[in-house]
């Protein structure tokens, strides 16, 4: 396996592996960029099961690319560059293991061409939902039939089984066409269509449509979500949130966070802050450096999908598109204490139930992975 940095793409790419360690009896070896080994993702593998090794890729010259160049544009020149090493490691790792497959995650694809040749299937995990898969899949031809940006289409993304997307909403890799970053995202695009199959971090009940639609697609999609660490068996929280969370009364705490590699305007970050400050609930934010630009980071995917499945409710933006206190206030007032909060938190609840029973044997997540794995025990016989 081969994940991205961040532990947003750490974390389910570890509980996939543990599931087809625990449930299919494989072993799995994580083969790292040199930007996943910050000491946070170092300990992080470190806590892993024995069953579970890793193997480090050499640092590789970035020196050419722009100082200005995004993540997503480093990850993918990074991702590009390594395919030597990685051919190394899948060599010895076959002559040393019974080696099946090689699974990559969505800014890895460039790497199947190192699995290819050593003679390896290719699968992809994508880490996100399907409403972004969906998205990633239709990129290439969106890009090849529309010109201008897609913040300024006249009508919303139609995009098979998936809510309308407005184009302002996409997010924000995909908002500039001048970008190497846009460019590098319709590539990825182009290279899922080259996975053996694709598994993604989504399930059914909260994505029916666009499920049953991937899954008659080529290749095949595999619905093995949701994957979620354990946090009573991972003994990885050093902080004391937790110990501070079980004191709270149930459902009282609004958790805050925009993701390993995410952040918020100095502006914003204030407006938040005295936001909270201001609604009087209990709260738990996970904060990073602000950003010193006018970028922020929110994963836009994510608010898409669950205003889609009616567990959100949006902030109001004003017209210098920051959100301001008030406004924080009276969203949080009204999730934690208000009739449409009780509604949509009744309605993550649901799902919450739905998602717990979806992996275990039986379920229809348990049993999409299940299909893969025996696939891959009898590819090894």
């Amino acid at each position: 396996m081969l994940p991205s940095p961040g532990m947003g793409h750490l974390t389910p790419f570890a509980e996939l592996a543990k599931r087809l360690i625990s449930i299919h009896g494989f072993t799995v070896t994580f083969i790292t960029l040199s930007s996943s080994q910050s000491p946070t993702q170092t300990d992080f593998l470190s806590s892993l099961p024995p069953s579970i090794s890793s193997r480090s890729l050499p640092a590789v010259s970035l020196s050419d690319a722009p100082s200005n160049a995004r993540i997503e544009t480093i990850l993918s020149l990074e991702a590009s560059r390594s395919v030597p090493a990685v051919t190394s490691i899948l060599k010895d790792l076959k002559t040393k293991t019974n080696l099946v497959a090689f699974i990559a995650d969505l800014f890895c694809c460039d790497l199947f061409e190192a699995a290819r040749s050593v003679g390896l299937p290719c699968y992809m995990f994508f880490p996100s939902n399907c409403l972004f898969l969906s998205l990633m899949l239709h990129l290439p031809t969106l890009d090849a039939t529309t010109t201008c940006e897609y913040r300024d289409l006249p009508g919303p993304l139609e995009l098979p089984g998936c809510i309308p997307i407005p184009g302002p909403d996409l997010l924000h890799p995909l908002q500039d066409r001048s970008n190497d970053c846009y460019r590098w995202m319709v590539h990825h695009g182009s290279r899922y269509h080259d996975a053996d199959a694709i598994l993604v971090n989504s399930f059914e009940a909260i994505e029916p449509n666009a499920v049953r639609i991937l899954r008659e697609h080529q290749p095949p999609v595999h619905a093995v979500g949701p994957m979620i660490r354990d946090k009573s068996t991972d003994g990885f929280d050093k902080s004391g949130c937790l110990d501070w969370l079980d004191k709270q009364p149930a459902g009282s705490v609004l958790y805050i966070s925009f993701g390993s590699g995410g952040a918020l305007t100095k502006e914003q970050m204030v407006e938040l802050a005295l936001g909270l400050e201001r609604s009087k609930q209990r709260f738990l934010w996970m904060v990073r450096s602000p950003l010193g630009e006018e970028v922020v980071e929110q994963h836009q995917n994510a608010i898409m999908l669950v205003d889609g499945i009616g567990t959100a409710l949006r902030l109001k933006e004003r017209d210098d598109c920051l959100v301001d206190r008030e406004e924080i206030a009276r969203v949080v007032r009204e999730l934690m204490e208000g009739s449409e909060g009780r509604r949509v938190r009744g309605k993550a609840k649901e799902l919450q139930e739905v998602a717990a029973v979806t992996v275990k044997e039986g379920g229809q997540s348990y049993e999409a992975l299940a299909k893969v794995a025996n696939k891959l025990k009898g590819m090894s016989e």
